[in-house]
């Protein structure tokens, strides 16, 4: 008995010590912004596996895929995030917008793409400041 409390006590001790530091990083992450809500290297991903912009808003829009959590105006609901593809010849700029009221809209992240002129695509993912609507 006395050998299990000896092992017991620093298992606990680091199981403890886990879940806190778990969760301080966890807390680091947060900025306490509305963007937190929003998982830009989700939403890449997402990007990567999508056939079409109709098809990566779908995704997007996918509770179970945990990207969205945005609720910018404040009524309780996740709001709806819509994919608009601007295109200009071989340059596409591919914006994030989320849906805040009937004709509001406020842009979460642009996905801009490039074909380079050995045919090869660039693209980079640049994130906008989020903020809530305001009432």
């Amino acid at each position: 008995m006395k050998h299990l409390l000896k092992i017991s006590a620093p298992l606990t001790l680091l199981l403890t010590l886990t879940v806190a530091s778990l969760h301080a990083q966890e807390m680091a992450d947060s900025t306490g912004l509305p963007g937190d809500h929003f998982s830009l290297q989700g939403a890449l991903e997402l990007f990567k596996k999508a056939q079409s912009p109709e098809d990566f808003e779908s995704l997007l829009n996918q509770e179970e895929n945990h990207v969205n959590n945005l609720d910018l105006n404040g009524d309780g609901d996740i709001d709806y995030v819509r994919v608009v593809d601007n295109q200009d010849e071989d340059a596409h700029a591919i914006v994030l917008q989320a849906i805040v009221a009937k004709d509001e809209f406020q842009d979460i992240a642009v996905i801009e793409i490039e074909k380079t002129a050995t045919n090869r695509r660039f693209s980079r993912l640049l994130a906008t400041k989020i903020s809530t609507a305001k009432t």
